[in-house]
């Protein structure tokens, strides 16, 4: 997948992997119907819950592909500390309903030891 950084994530905010941690791989296809009629008002709590999902996840990766013909609009990695976070996390995207917002895959795993 080609991409460009991702603008909304400042540099400052991202880590480098760490062993014992657990890893998300994340691909955003598209925006759904349902995301196209909610209003600005309406989108910014969605994303302001889905933040807090993330309380305690680091980036390590953040991509816009838009702009090429990759299939997926974006793409990036969190590293969540343990599976409490990943936990909460999933909890808090179930509670919003995010696939009636984003068409998008994830993928979890840790780091493989030599």
């Amino acid at each position: 997948m080609l991409g460009t950084w991702h603008e909304a994530i400042k540099p400052a905010e991202v880590v480098a992997p760490e062993p014992g941690k657990i890893y998300q791989l994340f691909m955003i296809r598209s925006q759904t119907e349902a995301y196209a009629l909610l209003s600005q008002a309406e989108r910014e709590p969605l994303w302001a819950k889905t933040r807090e999902s993330q309380r305690d996840a680091k980036w390590i990766v953040a991509a816009n592909s838009y702009w090429a013909s990759e299939e997926y609009q974006g793409f990036g990695v969190f590293m969540y500390p343990n599976i409490d976070a990943v936990q909460h996390h999933f909890a808090g995207v179930k509670q919003i309903g995010w696939p009636r917002y984003m068409r998008s895959r994830t993928l979890l795993g840790t780091l493989r030891e030599a």
